[in-house]
């Protein structure tokens, strides 16, 4: 698949921020050797091991090593995300590129990026427009 997707903006980064909540769920399953797989598995998917006989342990290593390879791809997708937020930042300025990264990198609410960055919420929201407003219409995303 194409990285970054041919998307809208907001649809860009609304698929960013569910990528970091897999990335979380996925270190968790990676902490815990597999001993529970939380992630919900698409309905076309294999299963983690296909050998129903296999040993608990080895379905564990199994259920690791999915996470690990996951994992990866899932961190160069939030990198690529993350230098493209710089990008814009570099163009629009005026706290957009950090307004952006909390947003949707960090995955804090609006209220928190305004509490932490000084910048009223009003103005978050704004600023989160106005980016993807001039990606969609100068096809960054295309």
């Amino acid at each position: 698949m194409e990285w970054p997707p041919r998307q809208p903006a907001r649809e860009y980064f609304a698929t960013i921020s569910a990528c970091v909540h897999k990335l979380a769920a996925l270190d968790w399953v990676i902490a815990n050797d597999g001993e529970i797989w939380m992630l919900q598995r698409e309905p076309d998917s294999k299963p983690a091991h296909p050998d129903p006989t296999a040993s608990r342990a080895m379905g564990n290593v199994s259920r690791v090593e999915v996470a690990k390879t996951a994992r990866d791809d899932l961190v160069e997708r939030i990198g690529a995300c993350g230098e493209f937020i710089a990008k814009i930042d570099a163009v629009l300025g005026n706290g957009v590129g950090e307004v952006l990264e909390h947003r949707y990198i960090d995955c804090w609410t609006w209220q928190r990026i305004a509490d932490e960055t000084g910048i009223p919420e009003r103005s978050c929201y704004a600023r989160r427009d106005y980016a993807c407003d001039y990606i969609d219409n100068h096809k960054m995303l295309y």
